[in-house]
């Protein structure tokens, strides 16, 4: 559950049957935008039952419920910083910290995640089947990514802090993310992006879906 939020923002592909209100251009895209609310509904469906993890990001709370044919478990966090960043020349960078705390009788804990990615974005062309006019969707290939993952405990005036780093670099186009733009102005930016996608190995299907949703402002 710690990396939820990490993985919220990878590979999201839009579903073609989708269509967007409000066209933008790289002049309203360009410059520094807060993630001022997001949600996030991922959903696996296999032979043992639904889960669901719903993560949610209001300004600078963060909170992630947990539902599985067991039971279920809500997380709350503190965001400590959540923007994203489109330069004129077709480059992007995205940065996430968020705390949560897990803290209990006779100790304190708590687990700091911290992402920053950059790479290039373009707009894609209209596709007038699915009703999607030029620029109504935005393409951010990721060429590199590093996060940090800090734990801190402490019990009986003992503290023990762990530290994990992680650093990956792709091509051009490698691992892309697909937003559609639903609503666009100069100082709020609202995209949206679903994944779909079913497997099958040794006679068992497994169907993930991802829908979520996003709140830029400057």
């Amino acid at each position: 559950m710690k990396k939820t939020v990490i993985y919220l923002f990878s590979i999201l592909i839009v579903s073609a049957t989708l269509s967007s209100c409000a066209k933008t251009n790289a002049r309203k895209l360009s410059g520094d935008w807060t993630i001022s609310s997001l949600s996030d509904v991922s959903t696996t469906i296999n032979n043992n039952g639904t889960s669901t993890t719903t993560v949610t990001i209001n300004g600078t709370t963060l909170t992630v419920n947990d539902e599985d044919p067991n039971g279920s478990n809500i997380s709350t966090g503190l965001v400590n910083s959540a923007s994203i960043t489109f330069e004129k020349d077709g480059t992007w960078s995205r940065t996430l910290s968020y705390t949560i705390d897990f803290s209990g009788t006779g100790f304190t804990a708590s687990v700091t995640n911290a992402t920053n990615d950059s790479g290039t974005w373009s707009f894609v062309g209209k596709n007038k089947s699915a009703e999607l006019k030029a620029n109504d969707r935005i393409v951010l290939s990721t060429l590199s990514s590093t996060g940090v993952e800090t734990t801190s405990y402490t019990m009986a005036g003992v503290t023990t802090n762990e530290e994990n780093n992680s650093s990956n670099t792709y091509s051009e186009g490698e691992n892309t993310e697909t937003l559609l733009v639903e609503s666009s102005t100069k100082s709020e930016l609202i995209v949206s992006a679903n994944e779909n996608n079913v497997s099958t190995y040794n006679g068992e299907t497994t169907i993930n879906t991802k829908v979520s949703s996003w709140t830029l402002t400057k």
